[in-house]
């Protein structure tokens, strides 16, 4: 309560003192190291938990079961390689997105002093 009385504004500070029982929601960052498990497929959330201010988890969801699907009906017999390609383009884009998403929050909650 020091730190919140210290840091919080005013208004902020009069409603947590106000309710009884505050809590605190952690914010988790994931990320797989793989997304392909021979013929078993990790997307969406079972791939990257990614922070709420970066928007774009059903975004992400979204484009990993597009470019499955294009990857799978596009490639030619090799399953696997097929599936490599598939897992190449999205874990860039979801270590991108979760890298996004930690400056984000770092920046909000820790701005640097100007």
């Amino acid at each position: 309560m020091d730190i919140a009385r210290a840091l919080l504004p005013p208004q902020f500070r009069d409603l947590l003192e106000a309710t009884q029982e505050p809590f605190a929601q952690p914010i988790r960052d994931l990320a797989v190291p793989q997304m392909v498990f021979g013929r078993t497929v990790l997307v969406g959330e079972a791939a990257f938990v990614l922070r709420p201010h970066t928007a774009a988890a059903a975004a992400k969801a979204a484009a990993d079961g597009t470019v499955l699907g294009e990857a799978l009906r596009d490639g030619d017999d090799n399953l696997t390689k097929n599936l490599r390609g598939f897992e190449t383009s999205q874990m860039q884009m979801g270590l991108h997105l979760r890298d996004y998403g930690i400056r984000a929050g770092n920046q909000s909650q820790f701005p640097r002093d100007a």
